[in-house]
């Protein structure tokens, strides 16, 4: 199980966590070797993440298939709370980050933002003005090379050829009229487990992965910098911090239990979450937190997979935010210049 060893992991991130920042800090040689290190411990997350992704979204599509899941209402509910939940996240981001007014900086803020911003523009590859229009991310979602797209780790990709297979899948055991779930399903669903289990020894690694990736960030970005980004990285986590407050509430209220105890019961995958920055290799251990708080295990392992790769409220955040930020550093030059 996951959970059991996350738990017992807890204070020790933290503090390991105290202890990069020190490092990163003071220590910046040190620092920048200790991100090897970090890199070893998100490619282990990863490894384990997109199988678990493939297995939990092909057997749940294939039992939908067979008609043995009432998934399917609950996809089309899930569709229609994402799209009202989405507007109703740009307003909300939009009035936080209005109010808090990130992009108000002094004259040297804007210096030191200024050249951060101008280093990463030209360390980044790839055309960064070009606009795909819907045909081509249409286009863009189905993979040329099912292997490649595992390679890369493309997400997007990997989860339209998934539930593919889990149709195709479905359809093959319903073509048969057996009772039992396809050979491809039962396989599924045990790589499931076994994955789940290797993640969980994986996760022991925490406090030391923990501790080299936030050196290694702060040794990189520099504490002149992530102080000019304070106001508005502070802007991104309060509004998460909202965001993480109304939908606790309402997963206490529909699972009849105190939000203390929701909060208790999801810290290991917000502390996962809040280290590693990467919402899939957050999917086993957000699918073992919301099982264990008692959500159906069925919805569990189709939704968490796809409202990851398709539905990420960061994303609305970080672009809402980003907009306003940009909006009020530009006005704010502007009268900085006029002065």
């Amino acid at each position: 199980q996951v959970t059991p060893s996350c738990a017992s992991l807890t204070m020790r991130a933290a503090c390991r966590q105290c202890f990069g920042i020190i490092t990163g800090i003071y220590a910046k040689p040190f620092a920048l070797i200790l991100g090897n290190a970090g890199d070893i411990f998100m490619l282990l997350l990863n490894m384990c993440a997109l199988p678990i992704l493939i297995t939990s979204i092909v057997s749940s599509v294939g039992m939908i298939v067979l008609g043995k899941s009432d998934n399917g209402l609950s996809i089309r509910r899930m569709l229609g709370y994402y799209l009202v939940t989405f507007i109703l996240l740009e307003f909300l981001v939009f009035i936080i980050a209005s109010i808090i007014q990130p992009g108000k900086l002094s004259e040297e803020m804007q210096d030191t933002l200024g050249s951060v911003l101008m280093n990463h523009s030209q360390n980044a590859g790839g055309n960064q003005n070009a606009r795909l229009s819907l045909w081509e991310i249409l286009k863009n979602m189905v993979p040329k090379n099912v292997f490649e797209s595992l390679a890369q780790g493309n997400s997007l990709q990997v989860l339209f050829a998934s539930i593919a297979v889990g149709i195709a899948a479905g359809i093959t055991e319903k073509n048969k009229n057996l009772n039992a779930k396809t050979s491809i399903l039962d396989l599924c669903s045990t790589l499931f487990k076994i994955m789940e289990s290797v993640l969980s020894t994986f996760l022991l690694l925490l406090p030391i992965g923990l501790y080299s990736m936030t050196a290694n960030q702060i040794a990189t970005m520099g504490i002149e910098a992530i102080k000019a980004m304070a106001h508005y990285v502070g802007c991104i986590y309060f509004t998460c911090l909202i965001v993480f407050i109304i939908c606790t509430f309402i997963i206490s209220v529909k699972k009849h239990i105190s939000p203390a105890k929701a909060v208790s019961g999801l810290k290991d995958s917000m502390i996962l979450a809040f280290t590693t920055r990467s919402s899939i290799a957050t999917i086993p251990v957000i699918m073992e937190d919301l099982t264990n708080l008692g959500v159906k295990e069925s919805h569990v392992n189709l939704f968490i997979p796809i409202g990851v790769v398709i539905a990420r409220f960061s994303m609305v955040i970080l672009y809402v935010a980003g907009f306003v930020f940009a909006s009020q550093d530009r006005k704010s030059t502007r009268l900085n210049s006029s002065h």
